[in-house]
C-alpha cells in the first residue's frame, strides 16, 4: 500500500461522514458555530487516527514518519483555517474587528509522534495503537490551541471571554470534574489537557464588555476580572501627601475651572449658568458630560426616553476605558452613561439604544431570566443597536 492510497482512504471516509458533510455547508453558509467546530475536529481527528492505523504496516518503515508529519501539518492548516472561517462570521453578528490568530504547530510533539512509527523495539500491534490514538490526540490538539490562543489573545483585548469543556455522554470521572463553563484564566489547571480517545469538547465565546460593569442601585461595580488584571499588574495606589501651601494652589486651581461659579454684581446673586465642555481629566472627551446635552440628543434623533433614569458617571479611572455604559438589573428603568459613551455623538446615540433595549429586556423577561440569557440578551442589544443607528440617523435633518 502507498502513501497515497492511505491520503485517498481517509479522504474518502472524510467526504462520506454524513455529520462532517452536514458542518460543511454550515461553515460555506456562514451559520455554524464554535461547538459545531468542536465535533467536526473529533469526528475529524478520530478517523484520520483510525485510517492510518488499521493501514499503517503496509506502509514501509523509512516513509512512515515522513507521512505522518505531512499528514498532521494537512490537519493542522485545514483546522485553523475553517476555524478562523467560522470565527469570521460571529465575530461579524457581534460588530467585533479582531482577526483569528493562528496557533503555533506543535513541531516537537509531532515529530516525536511521528518517529514511534518506525520504532523496530515494540510489535506491530504498539504502532498500531499509536497510530490510532497518538496522531488522533494531537490532531485535536490543533483544535483546542487555536481556542486556547485566540480566547487569550481576546480577553487582553478587552472582549470578554468563557471558556467551556462539555463531557462526552458517559465521559470518565477526571473529565466531568473539569467540565464546566470558566472565565478565561481561571479554568482548572488540567482544563486543556487530554488522554487517549477523549471525546470532550472545548469551546469558547467571546463578546464586547459593556456588560461587564453591574449597577446595584447605589452605584456601580466593575466586574471582578477587571479587579483580577489591575491585581496581576500589581496596582497599587499611595495617596499624595501635600504641604497646607500645595493643597492650597491646588484647591485655587481646581475651583478656577468652575468659571461659572462667580459672583455676579452688587447682589452678589451666583450666576449657575452650566459650563458647555467637559474640565480635567474629561478635557479631551467630545460630547460635554450633561444631562441637557444627553436630553437634546436624544430628541435630536427621535429617541424615547421617557422612564428612564439616566446617571452619568463621572470616574477619572474609566477614561480611555471600552466601557460605554451599563443597565442596572436591580433597579430597572436605570442606565448609567460612562465617559467613553460621551466621546463621539454617534457612540452616546449607539449607547443609549443598547442600554434602553436592555431595560425593555428586564420589563418584559424579569431580572432572573436576563441574567440566565445574558449572551443572548447581549447580542440582542447589540443587533438592535447596529440597526436602528443608521435609521435614527437618516431622520436627522
Amino acid at each position: 500500500m502507498t502513501v497515497q492510497d492511505v491520503d485517498n482512504a481517509f479522504r474518502k471516509k472524510a467526504e462520506s461522514n454524513v455529520k462532517l458533510y452536514v458542518i460543511r455547508k454550515k461553515i460555506e453558509n456562514g451559520t455554524a458555530t464554535m461547538e459545531d467546530m468542536s465535533e467536526y475536529s473529533d469526528i475529524l481527528c478520530k478517523l484520520l487516527g483510525k485510517t492510518l492505523g488499521e493501514n499503517i504496516s503496509g506502509i514501509p518503515e523509512s516513509e512512515r514518519a515522513k507521512f505522518c508529519e505531512w499528514l498532521l501539518r494537512n490537519q493542522y492548516e485545514d483546522t485553523n483555517e475553517r476555524l478562523a472561517t467560522v470565527q469570521r462570521f460571529l465575530d461579524k453578528k457581534q460588530n467585533i474587528h479582531i482577526s483569528p490568530v493562528k496557533a503555533a504547530f506543535p513541531a516537537d510533539r509531532v515529530r516525536k509522534a511521528a518517529h514511534s512509527l518506525e520504532d523496530t523495539t515494540v510489535s506491530e500491534d504498539v504502532i498500531r495503537r499509536r497510530a490510532e490514538n497518538a496522531v488522533a490526540n494531537i490532531a485535536n490538539s490543533f483544535h483546542d490551541d487555536y481556542i486556547k490562543e485566540n480566547s487569550s489573545f481576546r480577553q487582553k483585548a478587552g472582549l470578554s471571554c468563557h471558556v467551556s469543556r462539555i463531557g462526552a455522554l458517559k465521559c470518565c470521572s477526571w473529565c466531568a470534574k473539569l467540565a464546566g463553563r470558566y472565565e478565561k484564566g481561571r479554568e482548572p489547571a488540567d482544563f486543556w489537557k487530554r488522554h487517549d480517545k477523549c471525546s470532550c469538547r472545548i469551546i469558547y465565546e467571546n463578546s464586547k464588555s459593556r456588560q461587564q460593569l453591574s449597577g446595584n442601585g447605589n452605584g456601580w461595580k466593575v466586574d471582578s476580572e477587571i479587579r483580577r488584571r489591575q491585581n496581576a499588574a500589581k496596582i497599587q495606589y499611595k495617596p499624595t501627601r501635600f504641604t497646607p501651601e500645595q493643597a492650597a494652589a491646588l484647591e485655587h486651581q481646581r475651583l478656577s475651572q468652575y468659571r461659572g461659579l462667580t459672583v455676579a454684581g452688587k447682589n452678589d446673586i451666583m450666576n449657575l449658568e452650566r459650563r458647555n465642555q467637559n474640565l480635567g481629566a474629561f478635557s479631551e472627551i467630545e460630547i460635554p458630560m450633561q444631562k441637557k446635552i444627553v436630553k437634546q440628543i436624544c430628541k435630536k434623533y427621535g429617541i424615547d426616553i421617557v422612564g428612564l433614569h439616566i446617571k452619568i458617571q463621572r470616574d477619572e479611572s474609566l477614561v480611555g476605558k471600552p466601557f460605554c455604559g451599563m443597565t442596572d438589573y436591580d433597579n430597572i428603568g436605570r442606565i448609567d452613561l460612562l465617559p467613553s459613551a460621551f466621546s463621539s455623538e454617534e457612540q452616546l446615540v449607539r449607547t443609549i439604544i443598547h442600554e434602553r433595549l436592555h431595560v425593555m429586556q428586564l420589563r418584559k423577561h424579569g431580572k432572573d431570566y436576563c441574567q440566565r440569557h445574558i449572551e443572548e440578551m447581549e447580542n440582542q442589544a447589540y443587533w438592535f443597536e447596529d440597526h436602528m443607528y443608521p435609521l435614527l440617523k437618516k431622520r436627522v435633518k
